[in-house]
């Protein structure tokens, strides 16, 4: 059975796309990540996260903790964002899947 390692993109201070309603990308990647661990755990195959709570992790952190648990699979969540001047405040960015 493969072993999936996911890393929920953001987290901690860096909150990624902020939707025009106020929904940060980091909650949205966590909550998708957490939903496909349980999916994956009910079908028996080894998933691992690596964050399950609102911290921020250094990148090479991430890949070598993957690497050390010899994940077969690297899932890195990031939900995108677009530049709209009207969506939201100047230097923010607006989730495209705002219907989440």
């Amino acid at each position: 059975m493969p072993k999936i390692f996911v890393d929920p993109g953001h987290g901690g201070e860096d909150t990624g796309a902020i939707s025009h309603n106020g929904i940060f990308e980091k909650d949205l990647n966590l909550q998708m990540a957490d939903l496909m661990r349980q999916y994956c755990h009910r079908l028996g195959i080894p998933v691992i996260l690596s964050r399950y709570t609102d911290v921020n992790l250094v990148e090479s952190h991430t890949a070598r903790y993957a690497n050390e648990w010899n994940a077969d699979v690297f899932v890195a969540l990031h939900c995108n964002g677009f530049a709209d001047p009207s969506a939201v405040s100047p230097g923010k960015r607006r989730l495209a899947a705002e219907a989440l």
